[in-house]
């Protein structure tokens, strides 16, 4: 049977990408709601001008700043909906943080885990031991654990007088997943088919 680790590891980097999306789409939606709606002076003249002499150019222009209230308003309550996802996005991975936490406990490591010592593994020059795969396990775990406490502060301290700045730097961070290592994430892919498990399901 596969471990758990991978599963519960695997849900935990979907639902990160998901919060990631949700939040890039949520910088351009709070970016359109701050936008002042267009006059209807200036943007009546606009339209008689654009009819007197038809221009691509000037369809373009005004397209893109013919805000009008009522797309503010829609835009609003797609920020709501992006906001709720996120808050969504931060217990889920809080959820299968916990989960992970428990399948990388002493017990589960030690009487539920072994190594297939069969399993060709190119990307070693000898099949890693249970006790180094364990290591790599609780060491990726301990990063998941950090990196979930950052998708809670940062779905927490979203609201829409945020500055544009600070938006940005929290996109970044949720991105770059500063404690996650890709290396020990590809050497805990790489024996993935070489680790075994026989304790009950999580």
């Amino acid at each position: 049977m596969e471990h758990p680790f991978y599963s519960i590891f695997e849900d935990w980097m979907s639902n990160k990408a998901v919060g990631l999306s949700v939040l890039q789409t949520f910088d351009g939606h709070l970016y359109q709601a701050l936008q002042q709606p267009a006059s209807s002076t200036l943007s009546a003249t606009m339209q008689r001008i654009q009819a007197m002499a038809p221009s691509s150019t000037l369809a373009a222009y005004n397209s893109a700043k013919g805000v009008t209230k009522s797309k503010q308003e829609r835009t609003i309550f797609e920020l709501q909906d992006e906001y709720i996802i996120l808050q969504n996005c931060a217990r889920e991975a809080l959820i299968l943080s916990q989960r992970l936490h428990r399948v990388t406990d002493h017990e589960n490591l030690t009487q539920h885990m072994s190594i297939d010592t069969q399993c060709q593994l190119p990307t070693f020059q000898q099949t890693p031991t249970e006790l180094e795969v364990a290591l790599m396990m609780v060491t990726m775990k301990e990063a998941i654990m950090k990196e979930t406490e950052i998708m809670v502060r940062v779905a927490s301290a979203l609201h829409l007088d945020m500055r544009s700045e600070e938006l940005f730097a929290y996109i970044q961070v949720w991105k770059l997943s500063p404690y996650i290592d890709e290396d020990l994430k590809r050497e805990l892919a790489a024996v993935k088919d070489s680790v075994k498990y026989s304790g009950p399901d999580k």
